[in-house]
């Protein structure tokens, strides 16, 4: 039988042993040589890379009506006056046409990805949010 010649195969949970043993100085538990080791390592970044270049890149159908959405949420805000103190997610919900059938989980979703560009302000009113241009 050919296989009774083969060396056991060794796990990733072992490889990464003898690689901690071989960083802290020690002899490798599971005999790994340092060229085992380099050819993991390879073979782990391999992995990762093709992974990356694998991911879909483009944005989905709903990212980009996402995307539709926030830009109809900043044209309406960017059109109140300047003395504008700000409104609700609820508020800009029901003036906004292209949001009128969403939730205030959803609209909060929207608000706030514009916060987090900087395009919006968000400011806290006792336990309102109101968004505002910033």
């Amino acid at each position: 039988m050919a296989n009774e010649n083969k060396a056991p195969r060794i796990t990733k949970v072992q490889r990464f042993e003898d690689i901690m043993a071989l960083l802290n100085g020690n002899a490798a538990p599971n005999g790994s040589t340092i060229e085992d080791i380099s050819a993991f390592v390879a073979h782990e970044v391999d992995l990762l890379q093709k992974k990356n270049a694998s991911t879909d890149k483009r944005k989905s159908k709903e990212n980009e009506a996402n995307e539709r959405l926030m830009a109809d949420i900043l044209d309406f805000l960017s059109v109140q006056p300047s003395d504008f103190g700000g409104m609700t997610c609820t508020e800009i919900g029901k003036n906004v046409p292209s949001c009128v059938d969403f939730n205030t989980s959803k609209m909060s979703s929207l608000c706030h990805g514009l916060v987090k560009r900087g395009a919006v302000v968000n400011i806290k009113k006792g336990d309102k949010s109101l968004f505002k241009v910033a």
